[in-house]
Parts: C-alpha cells; sequence; structure tokens
C-alpha cells in the first residue's frame, strides 16, 4: 500500500473509531468558509479530503449494491461485475494518488506542497463519487 492511500486509510479509520465530538486535530473554532492563516488553510484542506472519502465510500458502497443486483439475474458466465468494480477502483486509487503526488512535485520543499496535493485528492475523490453514482442510476 503507498504511502499517500495508507494515510487516507488511517484516516478513515480514525474518523470512524473516534467519538462524534472529536476534532482531528483540527481546531474547533475553524472556519473553513473563511480560513486566514496557511495552518487553517492547510487543516481546511484536510477536512475536504475527508469529506470527499465519505462521499466516495458511499457511492462505490451504492454502485457495489446495484452491480451485485444486477450481476444476480445474470447466467453465471456472465458475471464478474463486482470484482470489475473492486478492480477498478483499486486501480483508481492508485492512479490518484500517483497524480496528485506528481502535482505537488513542482512545489517540493514549499509550505503550499500539501495544499496542492491535498485540493487535487479532493477534486478527484469528488469526480470519482460524482462517476459511480452516475454508474448506479445507469444501472437501475
Amino acid at each position: 500500500m503507498n504511502v499517500l492511500r495508507k494515510s487516507i486509510f488511517i484516516s478513515l479509520v480514525t474518523i470512524f473509531s473516534l467519538p462524534p465530538h472529536h476534532s482531528f486535530g483540527v481546531s474547533v473554532d475553524l472556519n473553513c468558509n473563511n480560513p486566514v492563516t496557511r495552518e487553517e488553510i492547510v487543516q481546511c484542506s484536510f477536512v475536504e479530503v475527508q469529506t470527499a472519502e465519505v462521499s466516495l465510500s458511499v457511492a462505490f458502497k451504492r454502485a457495489q449494491t446495484y452491480i451485485a443486483v444486477i450481476e444476480g439475474h445474470k447466467p453465471e458466465e456472465l458475471k464478474g461485475g463486482p470484482e470489475a468494480l473492486k478492480n477498478s477502483q483499486r486501480a483508481w486509487i492508485d492512479y490518484r494518488d500517483e497524480h496528485c503526488r506528481t502535482r505537488g512535485f513542482k512545489f517540493s520543499g514549499q509550505a503550499v506542497v500539501q495544499l496542492v496535493v491535498n485540493k487535487c485528492l479532493a477534486k478527484k475523490t469528488l469526480a470519482r463519487a460524482k462517476e459511480l453514482n452516475k454508474l448506479a442510476e445507469e444501472t437501475q
């Protein structure tokens, strides 16, 4: 598991294992509608990634459900949709992580690198969630 995917996985495990009032190391007073300091901007970008990851997880489960329902009516030789979806998601995560890491290379050594990577991750993740939701809708 590459480092970026591992850190996202650990973040998600942390999110779902902490009490609902936990702030994830983000200031309770943090206003992501109007972040002011560099630290606030970066913290808000982490929140964006975490929010996008939750949307992606929901969309993936939705797509899995619809594909499984459709596949249930097919002959055995035409089955394989859930496995194909899982494989495509793994490949997409690898692509997203490396793509966003590459976007950050331009800013290596600069304070803005984490913000650039996080913005990329959030944008790509939300786009994938939209794609999976569309897939689930098309299969209805």
